[in-house]
């Protein structure tokens, strides 16, 4: 059996941690194995999972804490394990911290890739100190990385600064989804609705952490713009929750804005909804858009999001700046008979059955 450690910052419900569970479930573990190093003391939502997988949890401390520290547990770690691994995977948006995937080059992993998941890396205060180091590394990843993925091609322009894939040996590796998982399904939409007493609304949905790149302020003041009978529901928690929620109360939309947490069966409240919304400022491959056209639902996403997120002909992509476009485009969506969600035609390049395949494929370089 092969074993990978996936580098993480946690195992907790997310897009990315969805996409390599879904890789993990998938795989014929009786030749490969995932383990997990992850960041922070916390338990994070998936871990119980991995463990019945057969996986391995291995916990490190936050980099910026004590780097020499860091640095010297890694080296610990790869000195101790590197007979185990034939992999090691580092997921992330950003290479300004490199350091576990240098030690396991100096001790002898042979598989060492990177996966870009974002295509950008937002640092706040340290952005411009984060940049001068992220860009410093890129230049020397080959040194360190012989496997680099992306999910999209905004992501590999941003981890690895090229624009020619091929030319740079960067592998375009779709995220994958269970398909039949996200299918719409009539009895869920009955229960969700009922349980939320949204049974007669029009109901978007965000999915998505409360951060600023997931701009749920912008859906906010969409919703002041948009008739009684339109509501949105949030799945997902996040720093901002607080705030949001503060905007909600002071605009007067408590009837029309509905925060229901992390759900892991969000899969039913897609199927509840009639349609889906995503306005970030950037992203990766965000695969909610792809679970939302595989459940039937049209999205309204940001003209920022990859057009390899389109999947069907449901995407509706506009700019931020113009939100009038985005509440007209609402308002005849709200109008129009429903159709047939299950007959929706669909790409079928995200599905995990033949994403999970060709990952083990691509990793399979020694």
């Amino acid at each position: 059996m092969k074993r990978i450690l996936h580098y993480v910052g946690s195992m907790d419900y997310g897009g990315m941690e969805a996409v390599i569970m879904s890789l993990y479930r998938n795989i014929d573990r009786s030749e490969w194995q995932f383990d997990f190093a992850v960041h922070g003391n916390n338990r994070g939502y998936y871990e119980e999972e991995i463990e019945k997988l057969g996986g391995k949890v291995f916990r490190f401390p936050m980099m910026r804490n004590n780097p020499r520290l860091y640095k010297r547990l890694w080296n610990q770690f790869w000195q101790k394990h590197k007979e185990e691994y034939y992999g090691f995977q580092m997921h992330t948006n950003s290479l300004a911290n490199i350091v576990a995937l240098k030690a396991s080059k100096k001790y002898g992993v042979p598989v060492r890739a990177i996966y870009a998941h974002s295509s950008y890396a937002d640092k706040g205060r340290y952005q411009i100190i984060h940049d001068i180091i992220h860009k410093w590394n890129r230049k020397h990843i080959t040194k360190y990385a012989n496997v680099k993925f992306a999910c999209s091609e905004l992501a590999a322009k941003w981890l690895y600064g090229v624009t020619d894939l091929q030319q740079n040996s960067v592998i375009l590796m779709n995220n994958g989804i269970d398909y039949h998982r996200f299918r719409y399904n009539e009895g869920a939409r009955t229960y969700i609705r009922a349980q939320l007493a949204l049974e007669e609304k029009f109901i978007l949905c965000q999915v998505g952490h409360m951060l600023p790149v997931k701009n749920h302020i912008f859906t906010i003041s969409l919703l002041k713009q948009l008739p009684d009978n339109i509501v949105c529901i949030f799945l997902g928690d996040g720093t901002l929750r607080g705030q949001l929620l503060k905007k909600v109360y002071e605009e007067g939309l408590q009837n029309k804005v509905f925060f229901l947490g992390m759900k892991p069966n969000v899969e039913d409240y897609l199927s509840a909804s009639d349609a889906f919304i995503m306005p970030s400022r950037y992203e990766g491959m965000p695969l909610a858009v792809v679970e939302a056209q595989v459940s039937g639902l049209p999205c309204f996403v940001s003209a920022n999001i990859t057009r390899m997120a389109q999947i069907s002909d449901m995407v509706n992509y506009y700019e931020i700046s113009d939100a009038r476009e985005w509440v007209d485009g609402i308002k005849r969506q709200s109008i129009k008979k429903q159709h047939n969600r299950n007959t929706v035609n669909l790409d079928n390049k995200f599905d995990v059955k033949v994403t999970a395949k060709e990952y083990i494929e691509r990793i399979s370089i020694v």
